[in-house]
């Protein structure tokens, strides 16, 4: 029983549109607001996609670039550079591999100062930092990366075009799942 509140399948299924609407009407603002909705449905400790999927049990797969050998290309990295070493796209890909939730979100995009950013990172700086949920500072690696004016991806920031990347993979492997939920709220 709902009470007149949301089950969190109409919830996912709301979000899920959501993202989609925002993912085709590109501005900075729904990049941010992308973040809060995919943290939510990804990241937080209770996260959406996995108390929607509850009584459905499908087995949710992301398809992205084969990462396999970034680690190893970063060591190499490592010895030619300083400061910036190395930085990739996660999507789309000649290709595919198909990871698990945990799994994409630790996919390594970046390489500054020594440090690895991972998919979780980026989502977790737009929503808790930049101001897709909270606005506070972030943290110097991250800042130093989003606000770089130079690192551009054709006319568009890097982390931009990393985030549009993170938007539709998670778009085409929560599908299956919100077809299910549709179909279940359409009959309700």
């Amino acid at each position: 029983m709902n009470h007149g509140l949301l089950t969190p399948e109409e919830i996912f299924y709301h979000t899920y549109l959501d993202i989609i609407f925002k993912s085709k009407n590109w501005s900075k603002y729904n990049l941010l607001m992308l973040s809060g909705l995919l943290r939510k449905l990804l990241i937080d400790k209770q996260n959406l996609a996995h108390q929607a999927n509850k009584n459905y049990k499908l087995k949710i797969l992301f398809e992205v670039e084969d990462y396999s050998n970034y680690y190893t290309d970063l060591e190499e990295h490592k010895n030619m550079n300083k400061g910036l070493l190395a930085y990739r796209r996660v999507g789309p890909s000649q290709n595919p591999v198909k990871v698990n939730l945990d799994n994409f979100l630790k996919i390594p995009f970046y390489y500054i100062d020594g440090e690895v950013l991972v998919i979780r990172d980026l989502i977790k700086t737009y929503s808790n930092k930049a101001g897709g949920v909270h606005l506070e500072k972030p943290n110097k690696k991250i800042e130093k990366l989003i606000t770089n004016p130079n690192f551009y991806f054709f006319d568009a920031p890097f982390t931009d075009v990393i985030m549009s990347d993170i938007t539709d993979i998670t778009i085409k492997a929560l599908n299956p799942l919100a077809r299910v939920i549709s179909t279940s709220i359409i009959r309700n």
